[in-house]
């Protein structure tokens, strides 16, 4: 601290100067006692620096930890001082090698709190001589750092001040306060002399932090810096200087030199104790010295390499480092007990170390001033010695009963677990870490044990690692299976444990180790494929593993069987192994990996996804919740499933990865089901980004296939392309994801005019969904899309018959399948029929609340009335058709291709007329049908957008008429603006020609 500014410290030189001015009684003694590093030192030396103004000489010596086993190393320097006379000198130097000796005769490691070793008369004769030069000269004698202090310089000390006179000898001692106990005789003798004093030194307060600050920063910033400093730092004006150099360290060109800070307190005076407080003595200018660079703007403090080593400076003269070791590994768990056991210290000695450092500034009331303490205490320990701190404080914690979580993080921090009880401590707190949605720590725990375990543990602790890391990502967990696979071949996993490996290989299309597992394990328990058995669901995530699937062509598309029409593969192979097909099948069960319900009442499929979703305990290592969500989303309840996911997720994802991507998944699909094209994407990109390709496995087609939807509506082909060529496993083919990928790439190829191959992906669709027996439109209509496909090859007799297939096929209610159906249907009837399906199509698909099929299907009928001549109704399906498209995100859209010359033979019936789904009216649209012919007019052009002029214009009536008719119909339909019309108004009424 020599050398260090001083500040907030005149009371303390005035309180020096009135004992130095003390001339009654015996010789003054003086203890400035503080905390390590609050500037006793340089207040000692400031003191120095003034005693020659009171005629006076000063003699300065420190005591030091290293020499404190050397008789007299203390005072050995008081007799090195100009004022003593060469006699005097030489006389000193021999008896200190005298008194040296003497203590060597009494053998080595001799404690320096024993009595004293050396023999009176050397005593005698120091301090004759010092007693004969205070005759000539009044001295100050200054010892710094007195607690370090050998036995025989205390002595000799004690010696001087009993016979030396109150205006010839003032001692003044600096102490530091230490978790050690204070040296007796220093307390017991010297302390209680007649005129001995205190002097508390305290840290600064914030006012002088600020004032310490302004020396090298600009008075608002030190001002501004001055509360954060004042907490880390506790006032230490050595943590204080610290954090000024690490500051200011990057732009060493602006940090200014140390501020030399004139102290006027006259010493001389014989009464100090009169001068009166003037501003900061500090004498520091706002912006730093005269000469300097202006300070450099700092808007933060920085904890850098000299706060660091100022923090084992002071935990060095305060002897609390292995106390401060301790704590900082403990934490927020540190106890007493915990701690005396680490340190081995009693109760008073911990109370010693706790108020040592806390008045040094590195702890506060709750634990230690800053985070940059507890590093700086542990960065100062050398790596074996940190790690064997925290093996022990981890035995320490664990035998006093901690929770496992608290034990756990300690043996991450020594990266090793020490002994075989860590094994299961880090396994119990990885549990619970997975509880508490914690799944990082979770994995750190059980990585951790698997370097640790013993053989014994081995297969059990990678199972549990394998778990864990399945739901960050796939791919990551796969490296463990090799492991997994030899332990069940071993015998030393049970067999039950080999259906988690087994799901893990299905899902990552692993399908021959799967099989291979499947029959190893004698437990039939463990390979039951029936009704109830754990391995039964496995099954329905590959329903075509006894039979070839359809292989992709070389070029990427499927080529079809000339035998059948439909391609004979889709990716590649006949299934490695076969799977007995069940004959008997649980709806709810074969949804879990299907996807999709099987063909049923869709009340009693909601009513069953509902019940699914009811229930505790939902886990994404199931997927039970998703195959529920995705039930509601494929009867069109599509906001029950955003709800229901919105829900789910909250209680099931916690964080992780993989179940927040299998989500994200399902909102993509539902946002791209409702035309809402900018969030799909969104959601499948971040599902996408979640989880690499590798780690999707089989599922990748499920947020592939909507990623790949939305850019072929958006108009995207680039992107398509880019993301066409992610690599899809093989066995995806033989899975039902695989079917929306090959709907998106049918899609794809009808857009860019390449319909041979659309049609030999929808026939793939068909093909795979019939035979696995989830032929269900609501999840894939492919007869839809193949009709509108072999539209684009004008063969509208095949569209025909395949549109009807389709509509025969659905349950009552499922409005937007059969909207599109009707879409496509209509492109196929003859050109008088076709207006009436499509405006069927536009009434279902508004319930339905897919905007982009609307937005097609509002096309299709303004090309019909513009094809009939209708140019009014043509131009408001056109407009509403746009604004639709361009709020879903799509790019402009086009009617569908009506191929000419229409076919001899007569079209099957319209099935919308044998079950119209109109005959049951909802109470919007008995609403609708309680509009006179009037108000229906005048809304349905308003709902294609005209404005009340317009309206006026066309229907020759005048404005206020038309403002009248629409309040009306506002007030009987429930509607406050023209936006929220049904758009099925613009449908012209029966006979109605504009």
């Amino acid at each position: 601290m020599a050398g260090m500014s001083l500040v907030e410290r005149t009371e303390q030189l005035r309180f020096l100067a009135g004992a130095l001015a003390d001339e009654r009684g015996p010789a003054g003694v003086v203890l400035i006692e503080g905390a390590a590093a609050v500037g006793k030192t340089s207040l000692l030396h400031a003191f120095a620096d003034r005693v020659p103004e009171a005629g006076r000489v000063f003699l300065a010596a420190s005591a030091s930890r290293v020499e404190r086993e050397l008789p007299l190393s203390a005072v050995g320097r008081l007799f090195q001082s100009p004022v003593l006379t060469a006699v005097e000198t030489a006389r000193a130097e021999q008896l200190l090698r005298d008194g040296a000796l003497a203590a060597l005769s009494h053998g080595p490691g001799l404690e320096p709190d024993a009595a004293v070793q050396v023999p009176g008369r050397i005593l005698e004769g120091l301090g004759a001589v010092l007693l004969a030069a205070a005759a000539r000269t009044p001295l100050v004698v200054g010892i710094d750092d007195v607690h370090h202090a050998d036995a025989a310089s205390l002595h000799l000390l004690l010696h001087l001040v009993r016979r030396a006179a109150a205006p010839r000898l003032l001692l003044v001692l600096t102490q530091c306060m230490r978790t050690s106990r204070p040296h007796p005789l220093l307390h017991a003798e010297l302390l209680r002399r007649p005129g001995a004093r205190r002097l508390r030194l305290e840290p600064l307060s914030p006012r002088g932090i600020s004032d310490l600050l302004a020396g090298h920063l600009a008075r608002p910033a030190a001002e501004r810096l001055a509360a954060e400093c004042h907490t880390a730092t506790g006032g230490n004006p050595l943590l204080a200087h610290a954090l000024i150099e690490d500051t200011l360290a990057p732009r060493p060109g602006l940090l200014p030199p140390p501020v030399s800070v004139p102290v006027s307190v006259p010493l001389s005076v014989p009464d100090a104790a009169g001068l009166q407080d003037g501003p900061p003595e500090t004498g520091l200018p706002e912006t730093g010295p005269p000469g300097t660079e202006p300070p450099a703007p700092v808007s933060s403090l920085v904890f850098g390499e000299a706060f660091r080593q100022a923090v084992l400076t002071c935990l060095f003269h305060s002897e609390a480092s292995a106390f401060a070791r301790a704590a900082a590994v403990l934490g927020e768990d540190v106890s007493d007990a915990a701690l005396g056991e680490l340190v081995e210290y009693d109760a008073e000695s911990i109370s010693l170390a706790r108020g040592a450092l806390r008045a040094t500034g590195l702890l506060g009331d709750e634990g230690f001033a800053h985070p940059a303490v507890p590093a700086a205490v542990l960065g100062g320990m050398r790596p074996q010695a940190r790690t064997a701190l925290y093996i022990r404080v981890a035995r320490v914690l664990h035998e006093h009963g901690a929770p496992a979580r608290v034990v756990a993080r300690r043996l991450l921090a020594a990266d090793r677990a020490g002994e075989p009880w860590a094994v299961e401590v880090l396994r119990d707190a990885a549990r619970q870490a997975w509880s508490d949605g914690e799944p990082a720590h979770a994995i750190a725990c059980l990585r951790l044990a698997l370097q640790e375990c013993a053989d014994e543990q081995r297969p059990a602790v990678l199972l549990d690692l394998a778990r864990a890391e399945w739901q960050l990502d796939p791919a990551i967990a796969a490296r463990r299976l090799p492991g997994l696979i030899r332990a069940i071949g071993e015998g030393r996993l049970p067999a039950a444990s080999a259906i988690r490996p087994v799901s893990w290989l299905l899902w990552l299309g692993r399908v021959d180790e799967a099989v291979g597992l499947m029959d190893g394990p004698p437990d039939p328990a463990a390979r039951s494929c029936g009704p109830g058995g754990p391995l039964w669901w496995l099954r329905y995530g590959y329903p075509g593993l006894a039979r070839p699937a359809p292989p992709a062509a070389a070029d990427g598309e499927p080529a079809a069987s000339a035998a059948s029409g439909v391609p004979a593969a889709t990716a590649g192979g006949t299934a490695p192994g076969a799977l007995p097909s069940p004959l008997a099948r649980s709806r709810e069960t074969a949804a879990l990996l299907a996807g999709v319900l099987p063909p049923g009442d869709p009340g009693e499929t909601i009513d069953r996804a509902e019940h699914i979703l009811r229930q505790p305990g939902h886990s994404t290592r199931t997927l039970k919740p998703l195959a529920a969500i995705a039930a509601l989303m494929y009867t069109d309840e599509l906001d029950r499933a955003e709800r229901a996911c919105d829900r789910v997720a909250r209680s099931v994802a916690h964080g992780l990865p993989l179940g927040n991507a299998l989500f994200m998944s399902l909102r993509a699909a539902i946002h791209l089901r409702r035309g809402e094209l900018e969030r799909a994407e969104k959601f499948a990109h971040e599902a996408l980004g979640l989880i690499t390709p590798q780690g999707w496995g089989v599922a990748l087609g499920i947020p592939l296939s909507v990623m790949l939807a939305t850019l072929t509506a958006r108009g995207r082909h680039e992107e398509f392309e880019e993301y066409f060529a992610t690599p899809v496993p093989d066995a995806m083919f033989h899975t039902p994801s695989c079917l929306p990928y090959l709907q998106a790439r049918g899609r794809y190829y009808l857009v860019i005019d390449r319909p041979q191959a659309a049609v030999a992906d929808f026939q793939a669709c068909g093909e795979l969904m019939t035979r696995w027996e989830i032929d269900v439109p609501g999840f894939i209509p492919w007869r839809t899309d193949l009709a509108e496909a072999h539209l684009a090859l004008g063969d509208a007799a095949t569209a025909g018959r395949l549109a009807g297939e389709q509509l025969k096929r659905l349950k009552p209610g499922q409005f937007r399948t059969r909207g599109m159906t009707l879409r496509v249907l209509a492109a196929a009837c003859e050109p008088h029929a076709r207006a009436k399906a499509l405006g069927a199509a536009v009434r279902l698909l508004e319930k339905s609340g897919d905007r982009l099929e609307l937005a097609r299907a509002l096309t299709d009928l303004g090309a019909v009335y513009q094809a009939q001549g209708h140019d009014g109704p043509a131009r408001a399906m056109g407009r509403r058709a746009r604004l639709l498209a361009a709020e879903c995100g799509a790019e402009d859209l086009v009617p569908l291709r009506t191929p000419l010359p229409m076919p001899r033979e007569p079209l099957p019936p319209a099935p919308y007329e044998e079950s119209d789904p109109l005959a049951g009216l909802s109470e919007a649209e008995r609403r609708v049908a309680g509009l006179s012919e009037a108000e229906r007019r005048v809304a349905g052009l308003a709902a294609g957008g005209y404005t009340n002029r317009q309206i006026a214009q066309r229907l020759h009536i005048t404005m206020s008429t038309v403002e009248q008719h629409l309040t009306r119909v506002y007030r009987k339909l429930d509607v406050s603006r023209r936006n929220d019309l049904p758009l099925h108004l613009m449908l012209p009424l029966e006979g109605y020609q504009v």
